[in-house]
């Protein structure tokens, strides 16, 4: 099998992870890039997947990542999709596999890739340098039994978790998205959680490793993908007007203006009530009882930046 080189790295194959239910110009964006990749690159081999359901797109990494000796894995949807690859791709790093991962943003928020681009949708191109970056490793404990996942760039519980849960379950277009996330940020209930033994209730709790969430707030002006760490945000419980204030006040300035930031390299919680999660734009169900544990992964993603 014949391979070819971006900016001195071989790769054995290119695939393509698309996901049809993106955005309208997903398909035409994805089928040019294809294209590009093999006008430019004759000999290899390039194609193009589309997933077919929820949870797709990991078993296609997976099982990808695994077929060829070093293959490249682009995935061409938003934060979610690319989530699911990230996801496919580290189980099957952790079986040996040598794999690269890449990203044709097609989502609503596109949140990992515009911090990696300074907040910029740029035209996707081979001359990319291949970085090693953190992740965040997220390990979900309930009832003695344990599971866990990677996010890309943030996780989290509260306000973020109830606004992305309802956006999720909406089709959206620039109007409403704001519309509901306002009801949302004004209706979300606090959440009451332990941490070191201590109960704490938070209007916000977030994990991030990146700087920017949902193309406008900034999380933290420091942040960095690649120093092992990660920052969290704590907005504390306080009354509807003071939350409203706050956020507004995220709109014009860093959330270390605005909330308890700190940076650290793990952080435990425990849950005291029925908690919506979120995961790079997608939520889970947490029970009571729930211990989580958040880590650095140190450079535990390659990819093309």
């Amino acid at each position: 099998m014949r391979s070819f080189i971006v900016l001195g790295m071989r790769y054995s194959a290119v695939s393509i992870i698309f996901n049809p239910k993106s955005t309208a110009s997903n398909r035409v964006n994805t089928e040019a890039y294809s294209r590009q990749l093999q006008d430019e690159l004759p000999d290899t081999p390039v194609a193009i997947i589309p997933t077919e359901y929820a949870g797709h797109a990991e078993k296609l990494a997976y099982e990808l990542a695994r077929a060829t000796p070093k293959p490249l894995i682009i995935s061409a949807s938003g934060d979610g999709g690319y989530n699911e690859v990230v996801n496919g791709v580290m189980r099957a790093r952790a079986q040996g596999a040598d794999v690269v991962t890449g990203l044709l943003p097609a989502g609503n928020a596109n949140d990992h890739y515009r911090s990696m681009q300074a907040g910029k949708l740029q035209p996707q191109s081979l001359r990319k340098r291949m970085r090693r970056i953190d992740l965040l490793h997220i390990t979900v404990t309930h009832g003695g039994q344990s599971w866990q996942r990677y996010a890309h760039s943030y996780t989290g519980i509260g306000l973020t978790a109830n606004v992305i849960q309802k956006l999720n379950q909406i089709a959206l277009n620039p109007v409403n998205e704001w519309v509901v996330a306002a009801r949302m940020i004004y209706n979300s209930p606090p959440v009451t959680v332990l941490v070191r033994g201590q109960q704490h209730r938070y209007d916000s709790l977030v994990f991030s490793n990146i700087g920017r969430l949902a193309k406008v707030f900034v999380l933290s002006s420091s942040s960095k993908i690649d120093d092992g760490k990660f920052e969290v945000i704590a907005l504390e419980s306080k009354t509807k007007a003071a939350l409203m204030r706050s956020v507004a006040r995220a709109l014009t300035m860093p959330a270390e203006q605005v909330a308890d930031v700190a940076q650290v390299a793990s952080f435990t919680f425990q849950t005291v009530e029925k908690t919506t999660m979120q995961m790079d734009g997608e939520t889970i169900t947490l029970e009571p009882d729930t211990k989580v544990t958040i880590r650095s992964a140190r450079h535990a993603l390659h990819c093309l930046m």
